[in-house]
């Protein structure tokens, strides 16, 4: 199969079609103006279309479905905008929380995740709850897609207006979640509207907004407060890398790096073909697992029933791995999703997470400290810990140097970090468990290497308790079982070192 033919193929199974995959051949116009929604234009900076202008509103017909305590489960009220009557009967509350919900390319305000949310939010607390549905504007080609955004922002913007009017609203009332494509259409509602409350992008997409100005895409001066989840940053190739990388909002968070997500099957077209048996459904789920991602970390979010997803600082998602960047310094780490607006810090913060739902997981520090006479070894060191709750799953360190690539092997004194998420939370921690295996070579044949420790030191995330075990310098020899060391102090170091 060639490769135009994949790349068409990819397209139409998942959707993010590109100017250069798909192209509108209807005849181009640099603008066109629709009543008091205003005039769009596809001249720059709004060039990142391949030229398709937005679709009339009686073409998108975006639609606000909206929910309250008195609506569940029973049907949404759709709001009319400049219908008195229509806001008065329909339950909307002037005096509390409104959030909007707004799904992206090839979906509409029946999917799943956006009424999931809803119930998850109305249950948070008492708020309006409003879904755009904007499914008749929302399809093929992805460019057209793209160019509908500004006019179903404007209609957005329209409503946001009318009832700020009419209701008595302000714009600091309003909290506007969009995933992917619904993402940007927030970052144009809010290059309307100034002062909204908060927005919440969940993954925006990468294809056609990638390096384009600020006043294109979702950015931090679209809201009081923009929080951003990264999930699917790869490089964009047809069949994976649909999330932005770069940063776009005040604090960004970056489960798993943001990318490539745990329990996501790898995009590759050899998966793809693999895959064609589940059928264009099938293949669009596996395509967009990590794209998708970001919306069901937030949904968790809203009512934490697992734990809270703390984020940390750091330049990387590789230093972050290896345990090097597990402190907020002087102030409280923020939490990924709904209570992210708890928080001062921002900037990057990076999280694990588990591969399958709940996905919050804990974290740890593992410190290792090698004895002083040890000589230098190659090699795996196995770790586990026993907490008053459980035992966690096996993790390990490698001699190798994760920041060169390089392997100079395990060293005398020398100090090594990692980081490691549990499934479940271990209590106080009674027990380290570690076990080393040299890389095999010839010399195996002569002599059995060994490596030894000189104390280990684990950080709670949860609760920030150090728990030191000094070894002394024990022995471990490559092949034998794992050995438990218990009796944890709370010094800062340990005797004689």
């Amino acid at each position: 199969m060639g490769s135009a033919l994949l790349a068409l193929v990819g397209c139409m199974v998942i959707g993010f079609c590109t100017g250069n995959t798909l192209r509108d051949v209807r005849t181009k116009r640099s603008s066109q103006c629709y009543g008091d929604l205003g005039c769009f234009s596809n001249d720059y900076p709004f060039n990142n279309t391949d030229g398709a202008l937005p679709l009339s509103p009686s073409d998108i017909r975006p639609g606000f479905l909206l929910y309250s305590e008195r609506s569940i489960p029973t049907a949404p009220h759709r709001l009319v905008r400049n219908d008195r009557h229509n806001l008065w009967t329909s339950g909307f509350e002037s005096s509390i929380p409104t959030k909007i919900i707004i799904h992206g390319f090839t979906q509409n305000g029946n999917v799943p995740w956006a009424h999931d949310m809803m119930s998850e939010l109305i249950r948070k607390e008492r708020m309006n709850v409003i879904i755009v549905d904007w499914g008749s504007g929302s399809g093929f080609p992805y460019t057209q897609a793209v160019a509908n955004t500004r006019v179903v922002a404007a209609e957005v913007a329209a409503m946001i207006t009318y009832l700020n009017t009419a209701a008595g609203t302000t714009s600091q009332q309003y909290h506007l979640i969009g995933h992917s494509l619904g993402a940007h259409v927030c970052g144009y509602v809010g290059e309307t509207i100034r002062g909204l409350g908060r927005i919440t992008g969940l993954d925006p997409a990468e294809p056609n907004f990638k390096d384009t100005p600020p006043e294109v895409r979702l950015d931090a001066n679209d809201a009081n407060f923009v929080d951003v989840i990264h999930t699917d940053g790869s490089e964009y190739d047809t069949i994976s890398g649909y999330g932005m990388k770069n940063p776009s909002g005040d604090i960004d968070f970056y489960p798993n790096g943001g990318r490539n997500q745990p329990g996501c099957t790898h995009e590759t077209w050899t998966n793809v073909v693999s895959h064609l048996n589940l059928g264009p459904q099938g293949v669009g789920q596996m395509l967009a697992c990590s794209h998708d991602r970001s919306i069901y970390l937030f949904i968790e979010s809203i009512n934490g029933r697992s734990c809270t997803m703390k984020g940390y600082p750091c330049e990387n998602f590789q230093n972050f791995v290896i345990g090097q960047c597990f402190s907020c310094g002087n102030q409280p780490c923020p939490s990924l999703g709904y209570h992210a607006d708890r928080f001062r810090a921002r900037g990057k913060f990076y999280l694990a997470t588990t591969d399958s739902p709940p996905y919050c997981g804990h974290h740890y520090q593992v410190t290792v400290q090698f004895g002083p006479t040890m000589s230098t070894d190659y090699g795996v060191l196995r770790l586990r810990i026993l907490g008053t709750t459980g035992l966690s799953e096996t993790f390990v360190l490698q001699s190798s140097n994760p920041q060169t690539g390089t392997d100079n092997g395990f060293q005398q004194n020398q100090v090594r970090k990692i980081m490691f998420v549990s499934s479940t939370y271990l209590g106080n921690i009674l027990n380290v468990q570690a076990q080393f295996e040299e890389h095999s070579s010839i010399l195996n044949y002569f002599w059995t290497g060994s490596v030894s420790l000189a104390n280990i030191k684990v950080t709670d995330g949860k609760t920030d308790i150090r728990y030191l075990f000094c070894l002394g310098e024990t022995v471990l020899t490559s092949g034998q079982p794992m050995v438990g060391f218990n009796h944890a102090v709370h010094t800062t170091e340990c005797s004689g070192q």
